[in-house]
């Protein structure tokens, strides 16, 4: 199950229905499902948790929350705790489809699940986690040579119109009182 689709559609959160949750996710009332996704725990920082959400991702553009629809609320059952894990998360259980109100009236939850266990799973699946760095390492790399040729471009820019004003191409320094050799670096000018 795709969190990023089960969380893509408009809600109210204050107006909200269970009608306004497309019919294909609220087919899923009482179903068993696999979701992949991390533990959120914006309200705790304790290293065991009976109480998370799961999210698709980790920073959010919503001014730093997920929307209510992209959250699966989370809870173990019988007491149980399960240790905050930051890496991506199999969960598999059943999947409650219901709009749950708070004490203001506002919506409280979309999605509820009861878990009995979790499993780590590779950030995408098909993909072993040496592909994954072998990838950011290459983009790492021509990262890094895209910044020296842009600095290479702008030094031999500058150094081209300083000679063509009359100034050093290395320091800048005025050089019409010594036109052959810069006083200033000593570096030597090539009168063209």
């Amino acid at each position: 199950m795709n969190l990023k689709a089960l969380g893509d559609f408009d809600l109210d959160p204050v107006a909200g229905k269970q009608s306004d949750i497309p019919r294909a996710f609220r087919a899923l009332d009482g179903k068993k499902v696999r979701v992949n996704g991390f533990m959120w725990a914006i309200t705790s920082a304790e290293p065991w948790l009976s109480r998370f959400e799961i999210v698709g991702q980790v920073a959010y553009d919503h001014f730093g929350r997920p929307r209510i629809q992209e959250r699966i609320f989370a809870q173990t059952d019988d007491g149980k705790f399960f240790p905050y894990v930051t890496d991506f998360v199999e969960f598999s259980r059943i999947l409650h489809v219901k709009v749950s109100r708070d004490a203001n009236g506002n919506i409280a939850s979309v999605y509820t699940m009861h878990l009995t266990h979790i499993s780590t799973a590779p950030p995408d699946p098909g993909r072993s986690v040496t592909e994954c760095v072998s990838e950011t390492l290459i983009c790492l790399g021509v990262v890094i040579l895209v910044v020296l040729a842009f600095r290479k471009s702008i030094a031999y820019s500058n150094a081209r119109r300083r000679a063509a004003i009359g100034k050093c191409p290395v320091c800048g320094y005025d050089l019409r009182a010594t036109p052959h050799q810069c006083p200033e670096c000593g570096t030597p000018v090539r009168m063209d």
